[in-house]
């Protein structure tokens, strides 16, 4: 009978965790015959930050923000918060305008659908693989709020720079001036050094 009830009581238990996105529970079992309490805590995190959770499912191709949204924060030796990667190289480069003085083409984006360095990016963040393309918007003189812009929209092919000059226009499979669906943008915070997501929105 007691073998019954602590299986009854486990199944239960586990049905409850896993029909809720988030717990914080504690509960008093036995674990020996003489019934002496023993207290078990469990924490669950499924979505880590605001608005998270209205990203497609992880497991499918062409869905893995998430997955996509933490290499460009975290991946080791790639991200933002890694020191001198790639990453952080290219975006210094367009605020600065790549150091040279007269130079005064400074962009406030980066992405994978981009002319230069778009097909560096799709290689070090694997995205021929995962279908998605990505934006980062990095306003002028704010170097602690980032904005990621991502999509699984196939946008079309990128055109070619020769010595500087477009020598091919790229096809765009969203006219250009529509607006593409969806998009999510992801806000991203440096706080004590250190880059975080902080909140996911919707949008066009």
């Amino acid at each position: 009978m007691l073998k019954l009830i602590k299986s009854i009581t486990l199944l239960t238990v586990l049905a409850i965790l896993l029909s809720v996105t988030g717990v914080y529970s504690t509960w008093n079992y036995a674990t020996d015959q003489t019934f002496k309490p023993a207290t078990a805590v469990f924490e669950f995190e499924v979505f880590p930050w605001e608005g998270s959770d209205i990203l497609p499912e992880e497991d499918n191709v062409g869905q893995n923000h998430r997955s996509l949204i933490d290499k460009i924060i975290n991946g080791e030796g790639i991200g933002l918060n890694t020191s001198g990667s790639y990453l952080n190289d290219r975006i210094k480069e367009r605020k600065d305008g790549g150091g040279i003085l007269w130079n005064k083409w400074t962009r406030d984006t980066l992405g994978s659908v981009a002319v230069t360095e778009g097909d560096e990016l799709n290689d070090l963040f694997s995205l021929a693989t995962e279908n998605l393309q990505f934006l980062i918007h990095f306003p002028d003189g704010n170097s602690t709020n980032y904005e990621i812009y991502t999509t699984g929209v196939d946008l079309g092919d990128r055109g070619t720079l020769s010595w500087g000059q477009l020598d091919k226009p790229g096809q765009p499979n969203i006219p250009l001036g529509e607006y593409i669906y969806p998009i999510y943008k992801t806000t991203v915070v440096k706080t004590n050094g250190v880059w975080s997501a902080v909140e996911t929105k919707l949008g066009s």
